[in-house]
């Protein structure tokens, strides 16, 4: 009998693996287990973190709960010695590609490129109104 929460995640994870090899990160593999101390759902990309939630329980994740997801992410970043902690929850209904990608505000601001600056940008983040405010107001 198949541990179905187990697949699941193992089906994310290889959908964001696969993701990443074919767009620049030619290394990235799933990693194993580590034992207590959880490192991040996936390797080969050096300096980087990567947490990845899919199924139902991410398609319908509430905000409090990405929130959690998200604390678990830095604190795996912070036990790999990485960088950056990045979170990926599944949405319903899209491609990989499309999933949500959660990072710090701060970790965000130093992966933009000082010359981007001043030009416009496909790139795009996505905050909640109360979170844009209290940004704008520190």
């Amino acid at each position: 009998m198949t541990n179905r929460p187990k697949a699941i995640g193992t089906a994310a994870e290889t959908a964001v693996v696969r993701y990443l090899a074919a767009h620049g990160f030619p290394a990235a593999e799933r990693r194993a287990l580590h034992g207590a101390t959880d490192l991040g759902d996936i390797t080969g990309t050096p300096g980087l973190c990567w947490e990845v939630k899919g199924g139902e329980a991410a398609k319908d994740a509430s905000d409090k709960q990405v929130a959690a997801w998200f604390d678990e992410t830095q604190e795996e970043a912070g036990n790999a010695g990485a960088t950056y902690g990045f979170l990926i929850v599944a949405r319903r209904r899209k491609n990989v590609r499309d999933w949500w990608a959660v990072i710090d505000v701060c970790d965000l601001a130093k992966l933009v490129r000082r010359d981007a600056l001043n030009q416009s940008s496909n790139l795009h983040c996505r905050l909640t109104l109360a979170q844009l405010v209290e940004l704008l107001t520190l």
